[in-house]
């Protein structure tokens, strides 16, 4: 993945955000006046009863839609997070760095070491 979709991650979860907030509320809004249109026909050949089916047949699209654009903001990184997943990577092949808690230990345990024979001097 290139480091310039790394940084557009952010402006991809933010786009499915607002996509998703978008048709969720038409989803619902065209749901309702749908079923209020079907319920206030007087039969299947009624103009608001065809318009309501109309409308519900797209509050299901808008669901649909709505799960998509969700599903995208569930798996799709922020810059941040695929910045983390990189670097993780990075750390888990690096012989260099796998090696350097060893060196930290060492290095620290030779400094208490120090510091001890220190106080031991002063007495």
């Amino acid at each position: 993945m290139s480091f310039y979709w790394i940084t557009r991650l952010d402006a991809i979860v933010t786009f499915s955000e607002i996509m998703a907030t978008l048709c969720g509320i038409a989803a619902i809004v065209l749901l309702i006046i749908g079923v209020l249109n079907r319920y206030d026909a007087y039969d299947k050949e009624d103009k608001e009863y065809i318009s309501g089916t109309r409308l519900i047949r797209g509050g299901v699209y808008s669901a649909v839609l709505t799960l998509l654009f969700s599903l995208c903001i569930l798996f799709v990184p922020t810059t941040k997070e695929m910045c983390a997943i990189y670097v993780v990577d990075y750390l888990k092949e690096n012989e260099k760095v796998q090696k350097m808690p060893e060196q930290i230990i060492d290095a620290a345990a030779n400094f208490l070491e120090e510091q001890a024979n220190k106080g031991k001097e002063k007495r």
